[in-house]
């Protein structure tokens, strides 16, 4: 250790990708990513006074350090930092094996974050206090994090809004690990697709507004079972849902006997989440099953409108929405080196009836139907969609080397009643590489989409978070999918070259102090490469000036030129920050757009600012036609980066 980091390292030939868990970060295998030069991956973090427990997950296999296995390997490698006058100094001795140390660790952080955009008094500020407490005892963890954020000074008015931001607490008894935790928790299946993984906030399921609990039961080393239940909640529309008579008017001049109408709040509600997997591995092979289930998601309100004579009745339902998806899956290591993986999954959705009110419409008059109004309770289904899906992956990783393709097809069937009965067919196949040796990392991904989607209704676009049974509401696309996504072919190709010192290592924030130069490529486009909607250029550096100070530049450069959006400009955007480090205070001073922002999900800075800002173009969810005006959304979004000049001074004090 130096100067209280800790660094952790460990050698896996042919491994693609190494987490860090333990007891710091809750066992959460997405969080602390290792760096990886060669066959070793390496990184460091900044740990108080206590006794840990970690283990390494490589290539989604946990296992232990191998030169510090324990007594115990199963509860993992053991750590023990002990205060001295000179600083804290790693134990060397484990920790007894028959009782684990009881601990109390508390850290305290404040930030605050000025920003000045050199217009009149356009001033900002944010300022954020958590105090993060984490117990361990014998079988026992917990964690909860205490937070007050204030968007600016004059709200000072001596109140302090103090909230549990998360929280979490585990224990086991026999073989049998239980949970519950307050925005606080990751849970990610094994499945290729994965239903229960690499979704999320910023592209990974960190458990962020959620609250629920999770059980974990292992029969042997080769046979486990998981279970979880989390609650979003949410809530019902802000106002009352209603079907306007504008909505009737063909129907009142026409002559047909019956219609149905079905309107929906575009957001998840107060959704409740079901899953279960259950896996069995042997040397080489891997066998599972998956099952997820959505329930009230997106309030609405359906109406069956019907004619009788001169008199048209309408029968209203209150509703939400419900889906839920499965997949069997395989996986095997040991065929020529290659990694093989194959999936079958199928899902379906339905709009679940609830609170029955009736109405009456005169031919000549409108119906104004809305809820909450006086109704009877009710329970019906009305199924409006089923999937199936095909996953298949071939991988091989050997020297630094690794290497990908796979192929993803989804089919949908959607039924006669709500909609227009309609098919549609989503093809998905892409090759990815990366190599890492010494001070480099490459990397470069193409992916080829192909969209049928026949007469499937506008409101229906099945390549989209919205009413896609297979993906989960919290995912977000990249920025060459919003320009692709209501096409019927695209491609999209991004290329990442990155140089790190030799002697540098994750910290598990952007701002590491360590030299590195990077350089990233993206573009879509029509059909196969036949014409180019979008392209964007990135460059970005960072270099210490000795201990404690460094420079960090950063720019960008994006094209967009998509035949039907009706204009076409090329944005120009870029950052420079001055940052000062010493020992628990961060001091950055910088001007123009930072990419660097502070994510909610992990409690930490992110290099997501750009993505994230762009990313509002579907805000308001996304439909077949809509391209040009989530065309002028993503012009805006370019425009408000390309003229920020603000102004930033941030202060982070850790204890």
């Amino acid at each position: 250790m130096i100067e209280d980091e800790v660094y952790f390292t460990l050698r896996a030939p042919g491994a693609s990708e190494v987490y860090l868990v333990g007891d710091f970060n809750n066992w959460n295998p997405t969080v602390e990513k290792m760096e990886q030069s060669g066959d070793l991956f390496q990184i460091s973090l900044y740990l108080v006074e206590g006794a840990y427990r970690y283990k390494f997950v490589v290539d989604q296999k946990w296992v232990v350090d191998p030169d510090n296995p324990g007594r115990d390997p199963a509860r993992g490698s053991p750590l023990v930092l002990v205060a001295k006058p000179a600083g804290l100094v790693l134990e060397t001795e484990s920790m007894p094996e028959e009782k684990a140390p009881s601990a109390v660790q508390p850290s305290f952080r404040y930030i605050v974050d000025l920003r000045w955009n050199g217009e009149g008094d356009d001033f900002e500020s944010d300022q954020i206090i958590d105090l993060d407490v984490s117990v361990t005892r014998e079988r026992l963890r917990g964690r909860a994090l205490l937070k007050t954020v204030e968007s600016s000074w004059d709200d000072s008015d001596g109140e302090i809004d103090i909230t549990v931001d998360r929280g979490h607490i585990s224990t086991e008894v026999a073989s049998l690990l239980l949970t519950a935790f307050e925005n606080d928790e990751t849970w990610t299946s094994s499945d290729p697709a994965p239903l229960l993984g690499e979704t999320g906030v910023y592209r990974y399921n960190a458990g962020y507004d959620r609250r629920g609990g999770a059980l974990e039961y292992s029969f042997s080393e080769a046979i486990r079972v998981r279970g979880l239940y989390t609650d979003h909640g949410g809530g019902l529309p802000q106002a009352p849902m209603e079907i306007a008579g504008e909505s009737l008017e063909a129907f009142v001049s026409g002559g047909g006997a019956d219609t149905t109408v079905y309107v929906l709040e575009r957001g998840v509600g107060d959704s409740d989440l079901l899953a279960f997997e259950a896996a069995v591995s042997t040397e080489g092979f891997e066998l599972g099953y998956v099952t997820r289930r959505t329930r009230g998601m997106r309030p609405g309100l359906l109406a069956d409108i019907t004619r009788a004579d001169s008199v048209i009745a309408a029968t209203g339902y209150g509703t939400r929405e419900n889906n839920s998806a499965d997949m069997l899956w395989a996986r095997t290591r040991s065929l020529f080196d290659l990694e093989l993986e194959f999936g079958y999954g199928w899902a379906s959705a339905e709009v679940q009836e609830l609170d029955q009110s009736t109405g009456r419409l005169d031919p000549a008059g409108t119906l104004d139907l809305r809820f909450p109004l006086p109704a009877e309770a009710f329970e019906g289904e009305v199924e409006f969609e089923t999937s199936d899906r095909f996953v298949a992956r071939v991988g091989y990783e050997r020297d630094g080397w690794s290497l990908a393709a796979d192929w993803d097809r989804m089919m949908f069937d959607f039924k006669e009643g709500m909609y227009t009965a309609s098919e549609a067919t989503v093809d998905r196949v892409g090759i990815r590489a990366a190599h890492g040796r010494s001070h480099w990392r490459v990397n470069g991904s193409l992916r080829y989409t192909r969209q049928r989607y026949g007469d499937t209704p506008l409101e229906l676009l099945v390549d989209s978070p919205d009413r896609n049974p297979w993906l989960d509401w919290r995912d977000r696309f990249s920025v060459a999918d919003i320009v692709g996504i209501d096409t019927d072919a695209y491609t999209d190709v991004s290329a990442a070259v990155v140089w790190r010192a030799a002697d540098s290592s994750a910290t598990g924030t952007p701002r590491s102090f360590d030299p590195v130069v990077g350089f990233e490529f993206g573009a879509a486009t029509t059909g196969v490469f036949e014409r180019a909607d979008y392209t964007s250029a990135r460059l970005f550096g960072a270099y210490p000036i000795g201990r404690r100070f460094e420079i960090m530049v950063d720019g960008r450069v994006a094209r967009y030129d998509r035949g039907d959006w009706a204009w076409r400009e090329t944005f120009l955007c870029g950052y420079v920050e001055f940052g000062y480090r010493y020992r628990w205070v961060d001091l950055n001073l910088g001007w123009g757009f930072d990419p660097i922002v502070f994510d909610p999900v992990i409690n930490d800075y992110q290099d997501i600012g750009r993505s994230e800002t762009l990313r509002q173009s579907l805000a308001g969810g996304v439909r077949r036609g809509d391209g040009p005006s989530t065309g002028g959304e993503i012009r805006s979004l370019e425009r408000r980066l390309e003229s920020d000049g603000t102004i930033k001074l941030e202060c982070i004090i850790r204890f």
